[in-house]
């Protein structure tokens, strides 16, 4: 979805810009949107009325800068400048330039595998990534471990496009959420889960990543990973379902992203050797 301002001269004896906006259905014109008229004079402002025009002043022959100033807070901030030149009465230009609806968007993947025997490591891989065209605040992944069925044992942190500090947390059956470890995104720390003091009979339950403001476009670049082991008492046929949550804020937006994993106990194959016969 985008909206085009088209800026041109009108009237034959007139010398001035008009700024039409051409909205799909739904577009709300009490949010203005403003513009800059500039030459060697000054600038002046021009801003969009109840039906989304704005007519300029009149204007002397010469050469002049048109420049979005304010725009609509659902649309990204044209940044390019257009320099037009007006060299006699009655002479109509056309410029065409297009504003971007903001689109805050995120998205999170995870993959693991369909099949593993009891007392067997299994590795689940990530990505994510903010894939919408503005900034998100309170970037935050957690992973909901399979704790009744695995026990996590160790985890890589992945490496990410921007350099920024992050926290990683645990949680357990008895405490709420601890400080893990500081981590630069430029780093793919190895964490072992095994080192972790914890009291009789606590586990540790899930694993939550605080990115904080990330920018567009935000991605990692090496695979975080997190790496369980299934519990020797399951039996064939059990399932260990792994779920994993992204959020992020947009002004006062949150949005968020979902994915599992179904991963199936398979029976463990034994082979016998057979007795070597012969001399």
């Amino acid at each position: 979805q985008e909206y085009v301002w088209n800026k041109y001269f009108d009237s034959e004896k007139e010398k001035k810009v008009k700024v039409l906006h051409y909205p799909e259905k739904g577009f709300n014109y009490s949010k203005i949107i403003n513009f800059g008229i500039k030459n060697s004079d000054g600038e002046y402002i021009l801003t969009t009325d109840e039906n989304g025009q704005a007519i300029s002043k009149d204007l002397d022959i010469g050469r002049y800068k048109i420049k979005e100033k304010e725009s609509n807070e659902n649309y990204l901030m044209n940044e390019q400048e257009v320099i037009i030149t007006i060299q006699k009465d009655g002479e109509i230009k056309i410029v065409n330039i297009e504003n971007e609806p903001i689109i805050p968007k995120l998205e999170i993947a995870k993959r693991g595998p369909e099949q593993v025997c009891t007392n067997e490591e299994i590795e689940y891989e990530f990505d994510i990534r903010n894939n919408g065209n503005v900034e998100l605040t309170d970037f935050t992944w957690i992973e909901y471990l399979p704790y009744e069925k695995t026990d996590i044992k160790k985890m890589n942190t992945g490496t990410y496009n921007e350099d920024i500090n992050y926290n990683i947390y645990y949680k357990t059956n008895k405490n709420d959420y601890k400080l893990l470890k500081t981590v630069n995104s430029q780093t793919d720390e190895y964490i072992d889960l095994d080192l972790i003091e914890l009291e009789k009979n606590e586990i540790v339950i899930e694993i939550k990543y605080e990115f904080g403001k990330v920018m567009a476009g935000f991605k990692n670049n090496t695979k975080p990973k997190i790496i369980v082991k299934s519990k020797d008492k399951l039996k064939s046929g059990d399932l260990i379902e792994n779920n994993t949550e992204l959020t992020g804020k947009f002004k006062e937006q949150t949005i968020k992203d979902v994915s599992n994993v179904k991963t199936i106990i398979k029976e463990m194959q034994i082979v016998k050797k057979l007795p070597r016969t012969g001399k």
